[in-house]
């Protein structure tokens, strides 16, 4: 492993960092408020879940473009060859977020098929402008292990801070419009999610360009990984798929996003419907949620590097999958206590993710050292590009099985029978697809495929 330079400050990581305030929060918008925005709408939730499914598709095409674009990008720094692209792409982001967050209130079932779809597919582009080049950047800044590990660290405290935006704006848009977003207020809930959309983007623009001004002096200093050049997208590829590193950790993130998306979809569902919380407990927990991992991830990051990073995410993993399988089908309606435990718990043991995101640069670092090629935007892309195919996957799971419960869409009240079965779902349905994240993991330590940021 490559180990030059000195070590970056903990000033530049966590400006690095701050991006994902704005990042995330437009992100929760997407998770937890989407899906429902839609169906609530009008739009049924077969249709909802082809719709965002075939977005993220692309979206997963575009990023080992947009990877290798920035890798070939002719450019002495990792300013040349990374921030321009950001700082492009931003505000179409924010543009795209406000329309895809405020669907015709009149439009019949077409039209919100086709306004989510090309709005999502826009959206996504930009955000893999913004997104695909930034992440590379922390293998330009650092090619030291343990310093990377802290840029991850901060990137994940700073995404509890989006988390508290992007579930916190809705409920206080509400609360000063003087308006109820309980089940059945369809109009209010459109024009909540379009006004809080519209504060977001302006959150996440202005985070963005705060955190590129923030490093914008290092990425002009830093000299980007060229070696012969930057890869192509076939040498990618080949790398990519003769690493056994990437291959394993991956896969770890496949099973663990699918597993997100599910979750994501059905919060609202489950906390509103099953357990009979207003959209203000709701926001209260995740923000509980939010708080205990950006507590949590510095001891990740400290411990990993005591105790070994691959091993504590096989831990951080099985922890994270026993707490699902079991806390969320025995919870009554309004249990804020077990859910108060459950956040607690559930922050610490999902924000040792942050090792399994440092243990995937050290593969980035060491491949690429291999192969004489600057890979990293094409590595992340790629990384990328798995997740969200994931994410789909997720999606269009969720999307099917309202279907098939009988979900009604609209928003209203559903039967018991199908809160009941959305605890299932949320609960040990979710938790399989954590399992397998773990069993990957631990395969991976036990071949000895990864020792401590050291690909075999």
């Amino acid at each position: 492993m490559s180990k030059g330079g000195a070590k970056a400050s903990q000033w530049l990581k966590s400006g690095y960092g701050s991006a994902e305030v704005g990042l995330v929060s437009m992100e929760v918008m997407l998770q937890v408020y989407l899906l429902e925005l839609y169906v609530s709408a009008g739009l049924s939730p077969a249709w909802a879940g082809t719709a965002l499914a075939l977005a993220v598709v692309w979206d997963a095409v575009s990023d080992p473009v947009m990877g290798v674009l920035s890798d070939r990008t002719s450019a002495s720094s990792a300013r040349g060859k990374r921030l321009w692209y950001v700082l492009l792409g931003s505000p179409f982001m924010a543009v795209a977020f406000v329309y895809l967050f405020s669907p015709s209130a009149t439009g019949g079932e077409r039209s919100l098929f086709w306004q989510l779809l090309i709005w999502y597919l826009l959206l996504n582009t930009a955000i893999t402008m913004v997104v695909v080049p930034y992440l590379a950047l922390i293998n330009d800044l650092s090619k030291d292990p343990k310093d990377r590990a802290g840029f991850f660290g901060w990137r994940l405290v700073f995404s509890g801070a989006g988390l508290i935006v992007g579930l916190a704006i809705p409920p206080l848009v509400a609360h000063y419009a003087g308006s109820s977003l309980e089940s059945g207020k369809r109009q209010a809930l459109l024009e909540n999610r379009s006004e809080s959309a519209l504060w977001i983007s302006g959150a996440g623009l202005l985070a963005t360009v705060l955190a590129v001004a923030t490093v914008w002096r290092a990425a002009g200093n830093a000299r980007a990984d060229t070696f012969a050049g930057g890869s192509k997208i076939l040498d990618a590829f080949k790398s990519a798929m003769s690493s056994r590193g990437f291959r394993m950790v991956v896969a770890a993130f496949v099973c663990i996003a699918m597993g997100r998306a599910v979750n994501g979809s059905l919060a609202l569902i489950f906390y509103k419907g099953t357990l009979q919380f207003t959209d203000q407990q709701v926001a209260m927990a995740l923000i509980g949620l939010s708080l205990t991992v950006m507590a949590a991830t510095p001891l990740w990051v400290r411990f990993g590097d005591k105790l070994g990073k691959l091993r504590l995410s096989v831990y951080g993993s099985l922890g994270l999958t026993v707490l699902t399988a079991v806390a969320y089908p025995l919870m009554p309606p309004q249990s804020v206590g077990p859910v108060l435990f459950v956040v607690v718990a559930g922050g610490v043991v999902a924000s040792s993710v942050v090792l399994l995101e440092a243990l995937f640069s050290d593969v980035v670092q060491d491949d690429g050292d291999a192969s004489q090629l600057s890979l990293s935007g094409a590595y992340y892309g790629l990384w990328r590009t798995a997740t969200k195919m994931a994410r789909a996957g997720g999606l269009a799971v969720s999307g099917l099985f309202l279907w098939m419960i009988g979900f009604e869409e609209g928003g209203g009240p559903q039967t018991e029978e199908v809160y009941r079965s959305v605890a299932w779902a949320f609960g040990p349905g979710v938790a399989l697809f954590f399992a397998a994240g773990t069993w990957v993991l631990w395969q991976t330590q036990k071949q000895g495929i990864i020792k401590e940021g050291e690909q075999q």
